[in-house]
């Protein structure tokens, strides 16, 4: 009888470690890291994402400059109180095969609460809105907000993102703190494909999350894949949470290159999470 207990105790206790084990697998738990781009924060890359992409980037924030057009370089030395500003990076054009002049002078160094927003049926007029604060009952409006964008309000930010694989099913949870108040973001995963880079919505349409009047939110979604499944066609190597300045949305795309709005004029990304790949030092 104590042979038998004996025994029952061992299996008891190898397929408890061996649940552990395949949660171990099965989780993945990632903090945030505030960006500014694409695998950029403040000018320099910040990951190697490995083979295909390597540390590939673009910046989608400029520093807002009152004396000239055009917005001044983020650097890790710019001072914490200026106000952040449209800019687009000639890298994200590249990438697009796009030449020449094609940003409007309007549309470039212009503080995130000043990017213009659609206010006729045609879609054709945006402009800056006020603050609701400011406006009359039947104005057109921004929710309350807690004033300009600095560096300093930018950097607050934080979160956490849960991968869960398991045999119900793949899900993503992620909890965001003190981004933007009542701000239109967005989430999406940077694959790396036979193809190339690959952007997409994570977990389908819509991809939307509001934050509250504290800049916080939660983003819950199930996924038709396992972020560690090595027959993936594709590996996954970050998830971006994309601040939509313009408080438009565009179906499966985070910005129109082709149709006149461009990443660091409408968007501009907030906060990223690294699946797979290097920090660097």
């Amino acid at each position: 009888m104590k042979t038998k207990f004996m025994i029952l105790m061992s299996l008891f206790s190898a397929m408890l470690v061996a649940g552990e084990e395949v949660a171990k697998r099965a989780t993945m738990v990632i903090d945030g890291t505030v960006v500014t781009g694409v695998n950029r924060a403040f000018g320099e890359p910040i990951w190697d994402l490995g083979e295909g992409f390597g540390t590939l980037g673009f910046e989608t924030l400029g520093v807002y400059n009152p004396d000239g057009l055009e917005p001044l370089p983020l650097t890790s030395k710019t001072h914490c109180d200026n106000k952040l500003a449209t800019y687009v990076d000639p890298v994200f054009l590249s990438l697009f095969g796009i030449e020449g002049d094609v940003v409007p002078d309007s549309e470039l160094n212009r503080p995130l609460r000043g990017v213009g927003v659609i206010v006729d049926p045609a879609g054709q007029v945006a402009v800056p809105l006020p603050d609701i604060a400011d406006a009359g009952m039947l104005d057109y409006s921004r929710a309350a907000s807690n004033g300009d964008i600095t560096i300093k309000k930018w950097q607050e930010a934080s979160g956490m993102a849960t991968l869960r694989c398991t045999d119900a099913g793949s899900s993503v949870d992620i909890k965001l703190k003190n981004l933007v108040p009542n701000g239109l973001y967005t989430v999406s995963a940077v694959f790396m494909s036979a193809q190339g880079p690959v952007a997409v919505p994570l977990g389908g349409v819509p991809n939307a999350v509001v934050t509250d009047e504290n800049g916080d939110a939660r983003y819950k979604r199930s996924l038709n894949f396992c972020y560690d499944d090595e027959t993936n066609p594709a590996r996954m190597l970050i998830i971006d949470i994309t601040y939509h300045s313009n408080h438009s949305l565009y179906g499966t795309q985070t910005n129109l290159p082709f149709a006149g709005t461009f990443a660091g004029t409408i968007n501009h990304i907030h906060m990223s999470f690294l699946v797979n790949g290097t920090e660097l030092e």
